[in-house]
């Protein structure tokens, strides 16, 4: 079938359901598109439109008749708002004259849709104002079509409600045409759905002529030749009995018996009936077309073949359409003689067809058209041609288009994969990216123990299946926990929480993740041993400067003293530890988490390991877990600039000494009061209270210190530095080293 079949049923679809419901039931029915959409003059087959047919009923669970019932009503209403709705309109003044001439309208379609396999239609009239519609094609199971069509033609031309119900239903056609023929009733109704006699479906009866004596005519038989060079007259046995002189000579030299019959010379292709006279004449005032029978037409006198061959195939063989010849036109029944007279034209696609033939122009009639139909198809043969190359064109165009939206998918999900979403839609937008900072965020870094050892003892490859399968589980985490990757350098990993957006819980969120991915561990072998990987993990918590560096491969990096704090938190850390800084301790906020201070001595400032105390939920992490399973993008991670101390001289104002020996205090204070809260020996009480009370004294004095410094000017500051007005602080703060020390060792009992 022609693609303009198919744009009615997705403009029916998108009308009724949207273009998202189309465009699943395209992909539902399999039919390759390629992004683009059904062209008009393009010729699908039959197994397309029925699958596209059933992914239409599947989808909107419509059963397929009331699918094509739908169908037909809408194709009225597209081919009037495509423009054919006046070549419709002027086909008949009545019902009955409408569809009768439905064949002539494909056959003057033919000239647009080569090859068009159209149904044929004649129409009948019945008792009580009633039609018979008589249905033929060559694909069965589409009639419920018809329905649709004939109720949508009734009431957008002729402003009427018809019934149209099927009669009958025969599978077969004739003895050597397959297909299928259905006889449809149709019915006026009146506004309350009964049978009425207000308007009539037909045209009525024509007046008689003036005359039925044959001897009032004056016209000879060679007159009439000239008149009409291509008719035959037929008798009741079909045998003809005269014939135009064009066909004759088209015939010359090909007729060997003296009685031919119709049957011999022509076949009869629409309407689709017997060539039986009584047959014939039940299907009066519709449109024949029938063919010669292969052979019979004389190719000999064809002068100007090799001329007139440019749209012909390079073929040798001679196909169908090239031997025979297709004649259009009507039977007319002459009860004066009881005959039947075929009236008719040569029916040809174009010029080079017409000469092939071996046809002129003075073989037809001043008063046929077919010449000037030929002289107008000839000349817009191009600007059809020049139409069908700007479809094609525009559905190209479409394909890239939607091409070019996928690609354009892809690469913002790979920008959104590998930088922050307010940075991409600042570059997507083509604007500076503005350098930001941040007051507090909680940093991470973990690294696999004796990873140089196992990259000496097994093959490369191994390696990046190791470390794609463990930090894919990472990733899955940081999505888990909402938290922002920023880079892989060989083993080790880094995540950020609080960043690019702000959130309260930043290190909650940070140490969950921690301790994921410390069951993650658990579950990926190393390649050297089949043992599990045991990892180490470092967080710090404070201010740093974020923003996008670099041209080529830009990456979104931190920048501060929190990432060189929380690298060395990691490097401090134990194998299956989570190593945490004072400063990040002082952030968690939820959760129940026990604390073992970390004593080694290569730390600037108090680190602690943590682990939960109580995890009632079991981990979300197990061997047969997603997140342990190997997935990702197996690509090799590459390296990023190092961050250190020296090449990021920023430092943050939560990690000064003074905050630092801050959050020290407060952390003393909370852990002296958890364990006092039932000591065993009572006689220590009283010297625990004192020392408390003692150090929260020296803690509120330095809050206040350090907010009188803080507030006023950078400049004011400095100088009291350097005048050494902070010495004061200095020394309690030394006291305070000292009894912190002299507690600790009070309640171990050394002392």
């Amino acid at each position: 079938m022609y693609g303009f079949i198919h744009c009615v049923l997705g403009d029916l679809v998108v009308r009724g359901f949207g273009e998202s419901t189309w465009q699943r039931i395209v992909k539902n029915s399999g039919i390759e598109l390629g992004g683009g959409t059904f062209l008009m003059h393009k010729v699908y087959s039959d197994d397309d439109t029925w699958r596209l047919l059933n992914a239409i009923s599947e989808q909107l669970e419509l059963s397929r008749e009331a699918v094509l019932e739908s169908m037909g009503e809408h194709f009225v209403r597209y081919c009037i708002e495509n423009g054919f709705g006046s070549l419709l309109r002027v086909l008949g003044g009545s019902l009955k004259d409408l569809l009768c001439n439905l064949d002539s309208l494909h056959e003057h379609l033919a000239s647009t849709y080569p090859g068009i396999r159209s149904p044929s239609f004649c129409c009948t009239e019945g008792p009580d104002d009633t039609l018979f519609l008589h249905y033929y094609s060559e694909r069965s199971g589409l009639y419920p079509i018809v329905k649709g069509l004939v109720r949508m033609i009734a009431k957008e031309f002729f402003s009427v409600s018809v019934a149209v119900e099927v009669v009958s239903e025969e599978p077969q056609l004739t003895s050597c045409s397959q297909g299928q023929v259905v006889t449809f009733s149709i019915r006026h109704l009146s506004c309350n759905g009964h049978p009425g006699d207000e308007k009539r479906l037909s045209s009525g009866t024509i007046c008689p002529t003036t005359s039925n004596d044959p001897n009032d005519l004056p016209l000879s038989v060679d007159t009439l030749n000239d008149i009409f060079p291509f008719h035959v007259m037929l008798d009741r046995n079909l045998k003809v009995v005269q014939m135009g002189r064009s066909l004759q000579r088209l015939l010359k030299g090909n007729i060997t018996s003296g009685e031919l019959k119709f049957q011999d010379i022509f076949e009869i292709i629409r309407p689709k009936v017997e060539s039986l006279f009584s047959a014939i004449v039940r299907h009066l005032n519709t449109i024949y077309v029938v063919r010669t029978v292969q052979g019979i037409i004389s190719n000999k006198e064809q002068h100007y073949t090799v001329q007139a061959s440019e749209g012909a195939s390079a073929s040798g063989s001679v196909d169908l359409e090239e031997s025979t010849l297709k004649l259009k036109g009507e039977m007319v029944f002459v009860p004066e003689s009881d005959m039947l007279l075929f009236l008719c034209s040569p029916r040809v696609k174009d010029l080079s067809e017409f000469l092939r033939k071996g046809l002129y122009f003075s073989d037809t009639p001043l008063h046929d058209s077919s010449r000037d139909v030929l002289m107008v198809n000839h000349l817009r043969r191009r600007e059809r041609d020049l139409l069908d190359k700007i479809e094609d064109v525009g559905n190209q165009l479409r394909k890239l288009q939607g091409k070019l939206s996928e690609d354009k998918r892809r690469t913002e999900e790979l920008l959104h994969s590998i930088l922050p979403s307010n940075v991409v839609q600042s570059l997507v937008s083509n604007s500076p990216v503005e350098a930001e900072a941040h007051p507090v965020v909680s940093i991470l870094f973990s690294d696999i123990v004796n990873f140089t050892g196992i990259c000496e003892r097994v093959e490369p490859m191994d390696i990046v299946r190791m470390l794609n399968k463990l930090y894919t589980s990472f990733d899955v985490l940081s999505k888990l926990n909402e938290l922002y990757k920023v880079e892989t350098i060989g083993d080790a990993y880094m995540v950020a929480g609080g960043i690019p957006e702000k959130v309260e819980d930043h290190a909650d969120r940070v140490v969950a993740m921690a301790m994921g991915m410390m069951d993650v561990s658990k579950t990926v072998t190393s390649p050297d041993g089949d043992k599990p990987l045991s990892i180490r993990v470092g967080v710090h918590s404070g201010s740093c400067m974020a923003g996008v560096v670099g041209t080529t491969m830009p990456r979104y990096c931190l920048f501060g003293n929190t990432v060189s704090l929380a690298s060395r938190m990691e490097s401090c850390s134990q194998p299956g530890k989570i190593n945490i800084s004072d400063a990040t301790k002082m952030c968690l906020h939820r959760g129940s988490y026990t604390f073992e201070e970390n004593m080694s001595s290569s730390l600037p400032i108090r680190s602690y390991f943590v682990q939960a105390s109580c995890r009632t939920p079991k981990s979300p992490v197990s061997p047969k877990s997603p997140l342990a399973a190997g997935m990702g993008l197996f690509l090799t991670p590459q390296p990023s600039p190092c961050v250190t101390p020296e090449t990021t001289p920023l430092h943050s104002p939560y990690l000064s000494r003074r905050n630092s020996e801050l959050f020290d205090i407060t952390a003393a204070i909370e852990d002296l009061s958890v364990k006092v809260t039932s000591p065993e020996d009572r006689t220590r009480q009283e010297m625990v209270d004192r020392k408390c009370t003692f150090y929260s004294k020296m803690a509120d004095q330095l809050r206040r210190k350090l907010m009188r410094v803080e507030l006023g000017s950078p400049r004011k500051k400095l100088s009291q530095l350097k005048r050494g007005r902070s010495s004061s602080l200095h020394a309690k703060d030394k006291r305070f080293s000292r009894s912190l020390s002299n507690l600790g060792k009070l309640w171990e009992g050394q002392e």
